[in-house]
């Protein structure tokens, strides 16, 4: 469950004496901004929506940094649109598909992060995000400059600590001082933005309290109840905002509802698209992936009943359609990393697990060739299979 504790958050609001700082409608300057085939200011609209590690990953945005290099915009606007359910009431209550939630990988994460906040830090950029529940919402506060759509939510993860793999482990201190290392990871990603460590830790462990105190415009987050409000004072809730209280505590720059504004408020007011085939070939992949994670369903599907034909005078034939599966399976996972990680997590399989079932099969086939008969196993349709 997401919860705001929205009775110190008006209280806090009130106290501060400052008012959003900006409402386009009301100011009426939205139509000063005029959109051209090649005159004025460069922008280039960058999406990152879908899921952490499945759609959203690393390689496919150094693919896109190349071609921002090129092409240097005067402005790259990163769209971000991520969410691990529609809902906060439904998420609460357990009905999302788990699956789609995004997942953690420091080394991913990070880098993307890195990826322009470093070695793109020369050319301009804001993020605009539409809807942030869950880690995407880690990586959107690795920029100092957030605006944020009306309806729009940043709500942190609430899955991120039942990502870790450590309830297993047995010692309890050795478990206590592998989590909090865990925990601390999301911070030199929000260090990038400037962000509050306290605010970051806050926003992926439910355990951590969060308050805050003005100082002048700003807020100086704290891990305690001792802030001049409480933003979550619970040992149970991740804290959750809406574009509103995000513009208000300092979060974001403003709340805008297009394009149009939120240049305005970036000086431009004449600009022209550039870079429309970076975002064409994100979402090539972002459906290439889904359409061969269905196939490599399909095909783990066919192997197991393979393997359960491969019996008798039917064992060499049905022993070759499980390798070609396999391997057709191979190629897959090599081209779409994607597809690896939710097969990983729904059926147990890895690449490298893959690859030494295709010797097993390889053997058993010599094997059965030469009169010895198949030796078994090697895993069927649905069960897991390791390896890497």
């Amino acid at each position: 469950m997401i919860q705001l504790c929205m009775a110190f958050a008006f209280v806090c609001v009130a106290s501060s004496g400052a008012a959003p700082s900006s409402d386009i409608g009301d100011l009426g300057l939205a139509n000063v901004v005029r959109q051209t085939e090649s005159d004025g200011a460069s922008v280039c609209v960058l999406s990152i929506n879908g899921q952490m590690l499945t759609d959203i990953r690393l390689e496919n945005y150094e693919k896109a940094a190349e071609a921002l290099e090129e092409l240097s915009p005067d402005l790259v606007v990163i769209e971000v649109e991520c969410k691990d359910s529609e809902d906060p009431w439904a998420a609460s209550q357990g009905w999302i598909d788990p699956r789609e939630r995004g997942l953690f990988d420091d080394k991913q994460l990070m880098g993307i992060a890195r990826l322009f906040r470093v070695r793109l830090k020369t050319i301009p950029q804001v993020v605009w995000v539409k809807d942030s529940v869950g880690l995407s919402t880690i990586l959107v506060l690795a920029w100092d400059r957030i605006y944020m759509a009306p309806n729009a939510r940043l709500s942190g993860a609430e899955a991120f600590l039942m990502q870790t793999g450590f309830a297993g482990v047995p010692d309890e201190e050795v478990r206590a001082k592998m989590t909090a290392a865990w925990v601390n990871r999301p911070i030199g990603i929000g260090k990038l933005g400037g962000r509050s460590a306290h605010l970051m830790k806050s926003l992926v462990d439910h355990r951590e309290y969060l308050s805050g105190t003005w100082k002048g415009k700003d807020v100086e987050w704290r891990g305690d109840m001792e802030g001049q409000f409480v933003l979550d004072g619970s040992d149970e809730y991740i804290p959750s905002f809406n574009a509103v209280f995000a513009e208000e505590f300092r979060i974001s720059e403003a709340t805008v509802a297009s394009l149009e504004e939120l240049l305005l408020l970036t000086g431009i007011r004449e600009y022209h698209l550039v870079g429309e085939k970076v975002n064409g070939d994100l979402q090539k992949y972002r459906e290439g992936w889904r359409r061969k994670y269905a196939d490599a369903k399909r095909l783990w599907g066919d192997y197991g009943q393979f393997r359960g034909w491969a019996t008798g005078a039917n064992l060499v034939a049905y022993l070759g359609k499980c390798k070609n599966t396999v391997v057709s399976l191979i190629g897959i996972l090599q081209r779409y990393p994607a597809v690896e990680v939710r097969m990983r997590v729904e059926y147990g399989l890895t690449l490298e697990g893959l690859k030494q079932l295709r010797d097993q099969l390889q053997d058993e086939i010599r094997a059965a060739g030469q009169g010895g008969g198949g030796r078994g196993g090697g895993g069927s349709g649905g069960g897991k299979l390791g390896g890497g």
